[in-house]
């Protein structure tokens, strides 16, 4: 373990958490391209060809892992004025209509992206009967209040403080810290939600037995996170946004995700990618490929917003032959009912 003022301290993490097996160096030395968080990091991956796994070697000690978060885009609300307005359910029917119009002959992926934007805003539980609600990291709290405002008794635990806060101003009800720190009481919850937080944790391992735990019998798991191995990683490579080391440990495919649920005893397991954020992956990681560093709050040019078009048209049309090649990843589970896994 190395230590030093002003650093985020790290230990060796040779092996896989998945599935056991050695692991190998993919990229190196890569700095935060997005909030200058302390350090330069390695991101090894599984060698094992049924897993995949990706994390970081070394790996930050929980202890600091604040450190990684003193600027992070959860300690205020979206400026984007359709970014909240999605988040809260607000005039979607009508953004998504307009989306599918635009691109009648489906050359964007614009139907499939309105389908994994109106899944996404309501945390991939549209028709479930509203009951109580966990999000495992929920940021501005966004996506809590507009539960909140469909029936659903909403709860939410994050292990930024700020984020926390930001939370809890809005009347929203937030617990600081890990989820296996709470002690939330067994068969608990009708569904508990990860989205893009999953590859934050120290040990997804845990967190996802817990979920496992606190959920009732029949309850929702449903986890989104990126996907180490869509098409976007495999043309930017090291500059793919989605690594955002240091605060990204983990990031998964489909094969390491079913390794990491397997470890859980999770049964009844779907997984498949999106469309849904292939134009802002696209933008920012050309934006690292050509800089070194993506700045959140600049404007791109025309160009670049047709550029990050024509990507999401790419990635869609790879989709229609494998559907796992899209940026990010979903994986959703039915709690506590007999079944098998299935794709």
């Amino acid at each position: 373990m190395r230590s030093a003022r002003n650093e985020i301290r790290s230990t060796g993490q040779p092996d896989c958490i998945a599935c056991g097996a050695a692991g190998k160096s993919l990229h190196q030395q890569l700095p935060d391209r997005l909030f200058s968080a302390p350090g330069k990091w390695n991101i090894w991956t599984c060698a094992s060809e049924h897993c995949g796994l990706l994390w970081l070697n070394p790996m930050p000690v929980k202890e600091d892992l604040g450190i990684a978060y003193q600027q992070y885009a959860t300690h205020q609300d979206p400026r984007s004025e359709v970014e909240s307005s999605l988040a809260k359910g607000a005039r979607l029917k009508a953004v998504l209509r307009s989306v599918v119009r635009k691109d009648p002959m489906d050359i964007f992926g614009s139907r499939r992206f309105a389908r994994d934007i109106k899944n996404h805003s309501s945390m991939h539980l549209a028709g479930l009967r509203p009951g109580k609600l966990l999000e495992i990291g929920p940021g501005t709290g966004e996506n809590l209040r507009a539960m909140k405002g469909w029936g659903w008794d909403t709860q939410g635990v994050d292990i930024d403080p700020a984020a926390v806060e930001n939370a809890r101003s809005k009347g929203l009800k937030v617990d600081l810290g890990f989820l296996e720190e709470q002690n939330y009481p067994s068969s608990f919850f009708d569904a508990v939600v990860s989205l893009h937080s999953l590859e934050h944790i120290p040990d997804p391992i845990a967190t996802v037995a817990e979920c496992v735990r606190i959920l009732r019998p029949g309850g929702k798991l449903v986890i989104v996170t990126p996907n180490s191995a869509s098409f976007g990683h495999r043309l930017f490579s090291s500059c793919w946004s989605p690594l955002d080391p240091p605060r990204h440990l983990y990031v998964f495919n489909a094969k390491s995700m079913r390794k990491l649920m397997d470890r859980a005893q999770v049964t009844n397991v779907t997984v498949y990618t999106t469309l849904r954020d292939a134009a802002q992956v696209f933008s920012s990681s050309f934006g690292i490929w050509r800089s070194g560093k993506f700045d959140l709050d600049s404007q791109p040019s025309a160009v670049w917003v047709s550029l990050s078009k024509m990507y999401q048209a790419l990635v869609n049309f790879l989709m229609r032959y494998d559907d796992l090649v899209g940026d990010e990843l979903v994986v959703i589970a039915d709690i506590g009912e007999v079944g098998s896994a299935a794709s």
